[in-house]
């Protein structure tokens, strides 16, 4: 699944760099994908994203991406119909750096930070681009 229009949100606006841990790539755009060889936060699965992220600082209370609607048609209240919203395009199975999800966790200080005001660490988007890059599967 291609989105062209990612890359070039990415290529038309000079996004400030994640605060990072050393070895992590810089993506097309300047935001930064964590490297390979990161270390995860925790196991790299769906169900593990969905327990410890998605529910846990997107849908916090309702806000932002809680029910009973979501921001940008995100509702993460139950974990099938989330991992199907994602991949429908937020993810890219096996390219995290075309994977609008992992450009908004990354985007740290920047317009279109996800989760606002708070990025996510390193480690946390460590599991999500490790999930993304082995398939996205659930």
């Amino acid at each position: 699944m291609s989105r062209p229009w990612v890359a070039l949100s990415m290529l038309l606006f000079s996004f400030p760099a994640c605060g990072t841990q050393g070895g992590e790539g810089a993506a097309a755009g300047g935001f930064k994908l964590p490297a390979e060889d990161c270390t995860p936060l925790y196991e790299p699965n769906f169900d593990n994203i969905y327990a410890f992220t998605l529910t846990q600082s997107c849908a916090v209370s309702g806000v932002c991406h809680g029910p009973p609607e979501g921001k940008a048609g995100l509702t993460f209240q139950n974990a099938n119909d989330s991992y199907d919203m994602l991949l429908a395009g937020y993810v890219d199975p096996g390219d995290p750096a075309a994977s609008d999800l992992l450009f908004r966790l990354s985007d740290e200080a920047g317009a279109l930070q996800m989760p606002p005001g708070s990025a996510l660490g390193a480690t946390e988007r460590c599991a999500i681009a490790t999930w993304i890059r082995e398939g996205a599967v659930r």
